[in-house]
């Protein structure tokens, strides 16, 4: 009695917790139904990371007064991975619904490639993303042609290339190089994204997620995904980006294709004109057979 610490999920739950915050949340959860005399039903998160569904009740005496509680606790973290997991598909979804019909908007490449970007951080959540083009040049370099999200400057320390070095076995690198999905799933241990560690951890960054950008085969560029949680991309998750990273590959080659066809058009109604001039300005037949 009036050790609301002592219930059904145990002393040595909160005594071996060292999260300040988890054990302010089991007591406060216990005062209020000591103080209020009122049954309540909450979701609490135990120490090891699980989550239950708990009913705490007050222990009243023989004269109704409240010297105790008693708890009943289900665990439910198998049901809340599994809803946060749709929730997260259900983001993606949007985003990649989003990312097509910012294709229909688009008046240029970069226009198209920034609002990609910003949707995906809004849309499913991550910290960063960012979306580089593989160069052609000596050292295989990756030019960031478009980002979102929380950066602080990250972007100008990466120094990526796509060659088989150092610099380019990181998630980016190894996704243009091999034309495959490519991962990071913890940057505080992963050996090959050593040169890039400390600037994403003192970010909060803790895991990446690159998809090649393909045409014809062979990738021309990524779309990279940062994310603050260990881990954080589901199989099915990747999935559903590597379809939204194909639809923006298809909508580069798009406004590629559709900004080639108006210079075309233009030097076509140029070489039009100097041919109209030509012929208005001499005072002698001209026929172009």
């Amino acid at each position: 009695a009036g050790k609301p610490h002592e219930g059904l999920l145990g002393k040595t739950v909160l005594e071996s917790c060292d999260d300040p915050a988890l054990s302010r949340a089991f007591l406060e959860n216990d005062r209020r139904v000591l103080e209020e005399g009122q049954t309540i039903v909450v979701e609490e998160m135990a120490p090891n990371g699980r989550r239950y569904l708990a009913t705490k009740t007050p222990y009243r005496d023989s004269q109704g007064e409240v010297r105790g509680l008693l708890g009943v606790a289900h665990d439910i973290t198998a049901r809340k991975a599994a809803e946060d997991t749709l929730r997260r598909l259900n983001r993606t979804l949007k985003a990649q619904s989003n990312s097509s019909h910012a294709l229909l908007r688009a008046s240029s490449e970069s226009e198209y490639l920034a609002e990609v970007c910003r949707l995906i951080v809004e849309d499913c959540g991550h910290a960063l993303i960012w979306i580089g083009f593989a160069e052609q040049d000596e050292v295989r370099s990756v030019r960031i042609v478009a980002h979102a999200g929380f950066e602080e400057s990250y972007l100008q320390t990466l120094q990526l290339t796509w060659a088989d070095s150092e610099r380019g076995r990181g998630p980016t690198g190894t996704a243009i190089r091999t034309g495959q999905v490519a991962a990071c799933r913890n940057m505080q241990s992963d050996p090959q994204f050593a040169p890039w560690r400390a600037e994403a951890l003192r970010r909060g960054y803790r895991s990446s997620l690159a998809l090649p950008l393909l045409a014809d085969g062979k990738a021309f560029g990524a779309l990279t995904l940062y994310s603050q949680a260990a881990d954080a991309f589901s199989e099915a998750e990747i999935e559903l980006l590597r379809e939204l990273a194909n639809d923006l590959a298809f909508g580069i080659q798009t406004l590629r294709l559709r900004a080639s066809h108006a210079e075309a058009e233009e030097a076509l109604r140029q070489s039009e004109a100097l041919y109209r001039a030509i012929g208005e300005s001499i005072d002698y037949g001209v026929w172009v057979c």
